[in-house]
């Protein structure tokens, strides 16, 4: 054998230790993953109303629309609770034989708050021009964070519990953590309610009952036994 070839398996078996001591450092890992979650009730509404009209031209579908929308801000003012803004508007051609034969428009009118009693008067007096597109409930965001603030503590304290007890049924002697990550979800969207038509008269309040949403933590991470 040439010296340069009998150097070879001095140089495999030197690249070889830190090799093996890279795989080494990922030995006895162990992924895992808990979760905690408690019902929380919804706290909070948003309904979504428009005015909505067809003309046969673009300007008499807007003066309604606006006349409309106007009627509706001023019964929605100084509701006390009440968030209220408007939303897209849009006026478009409704199309026979491939030419404009008439005008549709809609205009969107958002309210939101915490008074599901004086949401639930305001959309029965609204009711009166313009359509309900959907109503629904979720949790604030004060209410989730807090929530979420008391279930944190819970899951990392049911994470480590898992990871003793994986330790112990592996019977090592110690581990440690290598990574972690805490994850939150649901309570934030609205979830959609009913729906309804505009009615000719003021219409009763509807029945609005909040019900309840749920917020989940998660925590996920890889330990190490020794």
């Amino acid at each position: 054998m040439t010296p340069l070839l009998r150097g070879f398996p001095l140089l495999f078996a030197a690249l070889a230790l830190p090799l093996a001591a890279a795989e080494d450092d990922h030995y006895n890992r162990i992924r895992f993953q808990v979760e905690v979650s408690e019902r929380v009730a919804n706290d909070r509404m948003q309904a979504v109303l428009a005015a909505e009209t067809e003309a046969a031209s673009a300007d008499e579908v807007a003066d309604s629309i606006n006349r409309s929308m106007r009627w509706a801000l001023e019964q929605s003012r100084d509701i006390e609770g009440v968030t209220v803004s408007t939303g897209s508007y849009r006026i478009t051609p409704v199309y026979r034989k491939d030419r404009p034969e008439r005008w549709r428009g809609l205009q969107e009118l958002r309210l939101e708050g915490r008074d599901f009693a004086a949401l639930g008067q305001l959309i029965g007096t609204l009711q009166q021009r313009l359509q309900i597109k959907h109503t629904g409930f979720f949790i604030a965001a004060a209410t989730r964070e807090a929530v979420e603030t008391r279930l944190i503590d819970q899951a990392i304290e049911r994470f480590q519990q898992r990871a003793g007890q994986i330790r112990q049924r592996f019977g090592a002697e110690t581990y440690h953590l290598v990574e972690a990550s805490v994850n939150a979800a649901g309570g934030g969207q609205p979830q959609p309610l009913l729906r309804m038509q505009a009615m000719a008269e003021a219409a009763a309040p509807p029945a609005l009952e909040g019900g309840e949403g749920e917020v989940t933590v998660s925590v996920s991470g890889v330990i190490e036994l020794e």
